[in-house]
């Protein structure tokens, strides 16, 4: 058995010459480890390597430049049996490459409680030409965008939290112009977001709309880009930009978390969409930078016609993918079906007597020692199935992180076109991908509006009119088998 205390263990070789091995590359999340441990030597692998007696090899590759290295582990003349990407194309293209072992007789020799608990609507789409290429990981949660308000600024201005997009724009003008903060300066900003529409979806929502999605409109679907919506709802952000309401986003970097970290540590912004978990960083980044604010989370806004709605998340979250060339496919399967059950609970929930304990019916977390195990959600993802009950145990007992989960999935709505590709959206992808500059052109007023017109114009020029008929003969297509 594995020694929690021992920070040099004995190889599994040393221990038992008839384990197994397999090399795996996966994605650090921005986990870190505690003092003395790495990716290769912590109580959590240790656990792993001892109940699957496969010898684990981890590689994880700086988060900047992670797809990258994919491509060259791909390329060595020994490839690793196993690679974690969070990148649809990543792991379509490499299908089309033929560089992906199919996995199904694999699943079927040692993957049974893969094919237990990861539903079918998950298996779909990573099978390709009726053979499985990856075994999918799913998100915990159905939902993720809720709107963070200053609600100190709130109550200096005496204002109510608003629940219109109207309310949200008088909002936002008094938290830019009023000196909310009540230092006497014109220093404050009342909202921000990301480049690429990143972190709008609930003020997109109130205009019927989400950036990339199919809206389905009398039983046809259509792009939400071209819609009047998607175009009234630029013009919305663009004009809050103009007025100087909104903190540049140029000045951070292209991360979410420094997009973050600036937003609470600067302390000049009162509103943003953010994750419903935000709200734990939120709390440690005011504490360890010594600010002082009150945020809440409040409800998407209701548009002018009533409409209200943030963008869902996709029920698959990961692919792990087995290379064609990989010598140790079976242990790849074996490792993940483990994960998948047998694990589960001590992947997700941290050891008993250690992170938790049960006291009666309840379970109590340390919290200290919760955190400080945190990296072995790094492991627990490989194989990630939804379980509410699971996942919502370790926070249940903070109401206000409850309740913004429940926030962040009450007005969440899916694109109704779930597959990747249309062969024409593949063909073009270049093209179209470079067109939607002119979204962040029209927001910041480097564009004016009228380029709206002309970008469903381009759209339409690109094959637009053609995808529109692939995805719809999609639709029918899969409603027809789901009868």
């Amino acid at each position: 058995m594995f020694d929690l205390r021992n920070t040099n263990p004995l190889t599994p070789q040393e221990v038992n010459p008839n384990h197994q091995s397999a090399s795996i590359v996966i994605h650090s999340l921005n986990f870190t480890f505690p003092k003395g441990m790495d990716e290769n030597n912590n109580p959590y692998l240790h656990y792993i390597e001892d109940k699957t007696n496969i010898d684990i090899r981890v590689k994880m590759p700086p988060v900047t430049t992670y797809e990258d290295t994919l491509k060259v582990e791909l390329s060595n003349a020994t490839p690793p049996d196993m690679l974690t990407t969070y990148v649809p194309k990543t792991f379509y293209d490499l299908v089309e490459r033929g560089e992906l072992a199919p996995l199904d007789e694999l699943i079927a020799s040692y993957g049974a409680d893969l094919q237990k608990y990861i539903p079918e609507e998950a298996w779909a789409t990573v099978r390709v030409n009726g053979h499985i290429y990856a075994i999918p990981t799913s998100n915990d949660a159905s939902g993720e965008e809720v709107i963070y308000v200053r609600k100190d600024w709130l109550d200096n201005l005496n204002l109510d939290i608003p629940t219109t997009i109207d309310e949200i724009a008088h909002v936002i003008h008094a938290f830019t112009r009023q000196d909310p903060d009540r230092n006497g300066k014109a220093d404050t900003y009342g909202i921000t977001w990301m480049p690429h529409l990143n972190q709008t979806s609930p003020l997109l929502g109130a205009f019927g709309v989400q950036f990339d999605h199919w809206i389905n409109i009398d039983g046809q679907l259509a792009y939400a880009n071209i819609l009047p919506g998607m175009k009234e709802a630029i013009s919305f952000l663009a004009a809050l930009n103009k007025e100087k309401l909104v903190k540049p986003f140029i000045s951070f970097s292209s991360t979410r978390t420094d997009w973050l970290h600036h937003t609470i540590v600067d302390n000049n912004v009162g509103m943003f969409s953010g994750s419903w978990d935000h709200r734990i960083l939120i709390h440690d980044l005011q504490r360890k930078n010594g600010v002082e604010a009150e945020w809440i989370a409040i409800d998407a806004p209701i548009g002018r016609n009533g409409e209200r709605s943030t963008k869902a998340l996709p029920l698959v979250k990961g692919y792990q993918l087995v290379p064609k060339n990989s010598a140790n496919k079976a242990e790849v399967i074996k490792l993940l079906n483990f994960i998948v059950e047998e694990g589960r609970e001590t992947l997700d929930m941290g050891f008993e007597h250690q992170v938790w304990q049960r006291q009666g019916e309840e379970i109590v977390y340390d919290s200290n020692e919760n955190k400080k195990a945190g990296y072995r959600g790094m492991y627990a993802i490989l194989a990630n199935v939804q379980n509410r009950e699971v996942y919502e145990v370790s926070f249940k007992k903070n109401k206000a992180l409850v309740e913004n989960l429940r926030k962040a999935e009450r007005f969440a709505v899916e694109s109704e076109f779930t597959s990747y590709q249309t062969p024409t959206m593949k063909s073009q992808h270049k093209q179209l991908e470079q067109l939607k500059d002119v979204f962040d052109e029209m927001i910041s007023g480097q564009a004016s509006m009228d380029e709206f017109d002309r970008y469903v114009n381009e759209w339409k020029a690109l094959g637009g009119d053609q995808i529109t008929k692939e995805v719809n003969e999609w639709y029918a297509s899969n409603r027809a088998n789901k009868k």
